[in-house]
């Protein structure tokens, strides 16, 4: 004959239930956190390399044109990019230490109330800004020593 459950033996296995998706949602948390944080390793890094790689381009370029007569009214906008670009790569190389700092506040768990989230998140901003800042002042330079041909 089949005998229901008991009261002890339904509340045993609902326990059993609510533990199970417990952990599952645990795990599942765990690698969110897990995947936010390689995205933010990966931007940090493209970001350093925009700005140098870009820093690194325009010194070439001032480089392959430095003694050319016709280029002289550029040298200055390329300097200008490349220092812009500079100070975005040392933007960018900041943002481990943004990250590192608000791990050891003590809402980490809450970013709205993490002074340091916040800090990573203007100093990213920044390094973008600071590129397109820099690419555009030498992009600029060319327009302006054209016309002035």
């Amino acid at each position: 004959m089949n005998q229901e459950p008991s009261e002890f033996e339904l509340e045993k296995h609902q326990a059993e239930k609510d533990r199970a998706r417990s952990q599952i949602a645990a795990e599942r948390a765990n690698l969110l956190t897990n995947t936010r944080a390689q995205i933010l390793n990966e931007g940090s890094k493209g970001l350093v390399l925009i700005n140098g790689g870009g820093a690194a381009a325009l010194a070439t370029f001032a480089q392959a044109i430095w003694d050319k007569s016709d280029a002289a009214p550029m040298r200055w906008w390329l300097l200008f990019g490349i220092c812009w670009l500079l100070l975005g790569t040392a933007s960018a190389s900041t943002i481990f230490l943004t990250r590192y700092f608000g791990s050891l506040h003590p809402n980490t768990t809450t970013p709205n109330k993490n002074p340091w989230w916040l800090a990573q998140l203007i100093v990213t901003i920044l390094s973008v800004v600071l590129f397109i800042i820099g690419m555009g002042v030498a992009v600029a330079g060319g327009f302006i020593a054209l016309c002035s041909r």
